[in-house]
């Protein structure tokens, strides 16, 4: 088993889209790969197609110990998602209290779905640095942290990679991914931003995703873009990086 971590230290930068969208482009690469939501907002089930009312998740189950493999949904495509499901305010902080008290506790819950050596586990870990994040990061085989071209991604690189140096350690990470998100050319500063992160991660491994209607329409359609616009940049961008992403863990 392999495991990434998808992390941004700045919110609104389409991470849990890109997570995703990773995840059907492998599936329909057969690869099998599952995605997780570690963000208490719970949000990563509409990119999957799960109503409002499905509740249930791994956050409950690791508050009382129990195993987290029952939580792990199947889609009619093959691919499989564990949401975090819903916690009480209350069951929020005595959850946050466990992750506080062992750094390592996530990973350990990991363990416990006994997933194949084959298998990729997909992290979407919520904005910031927050204790979940750092679960996240403490569970990571890699990192892949998105970004937008603009100013403020720009600003929180340095304390994005401070993060990812202080959790992401140990002989089984493997390094870092750099994913751009929304990319258009035609406007200068965004194009400039681009081309300035380009230049200081020269040495590190970067890809884009083109800015896109069509990812947009494909979420408000409740299913991803692959299927709603096969033929979009979009699609096309998000099929190149996930092979990037997949020859990155396989040492290529």
């Amino acid at each position: 088993m392999k495991i990434v971590a998808m992390f941004s230290t700045k919110g609104g930068v389409g991470k849990s889209t890109v997570t995703s969208n990773f995840g059907s482009v492998m599936n329909l690469e057969n690869r099998k790969v599952v995605s997780m939501d570690c963000d208490p907002n719970n949000t990563l089930k509409y990119h999957y197609g799960l109503s409002q009312n499905y509740s249930e998740g791994h956050a409950l189950l690791g508050l009382n110990n129990s195993p987290i493999s029952s939580c792990v949904h199947q889609l009619s495509t093959g691919e499989k998602i564990i949401p975090f499901g819903n916690l009480t305010e209350v069951e929020l902080v005595a959850y946050e209290k466990k992750l506080l008290e062992d750094p390592y506790f996530l990973k350990k819950q990991i363990a416990s779905l006994q997933l194949k050596d084959n298998e990729i586990l997909l992290l979407d870990a919520p904005s910031g640095s927050s204790i979940f994040t750092q679960q996240v990061l403490n569970a990571a085989n890699i990192s892949v942290l998105v970004m937008l071209p603009d100013a403020a991604s720009y600003l929180t690189l340095e304390r994005s990679l401070k993060l990812i140096n202080k959790h992401c350690v140990g002989k089984d990470y493997i390094g870092t991914m750099f994913l751009v998100n929304q990319v258009h050319r035609n406007f200068e500063l965004n194009s400039d931003v681009f081309d300035m992160l380009q230049y200081q991660l020269q040495n590190h491994i970067i890809v884009e995703i083109h800015q896109d209607q069509a990812v947009a329409e494909s979420l408000a359609n409740g299913m991803n873009i692959l299927k709603y616009a096969p033929q979009s940049l979009a699609t096309e961008d998000f099929i190149d990086a996930a092979q990037t992403l997949e020859s990155y863990l396989l040492g290529n």
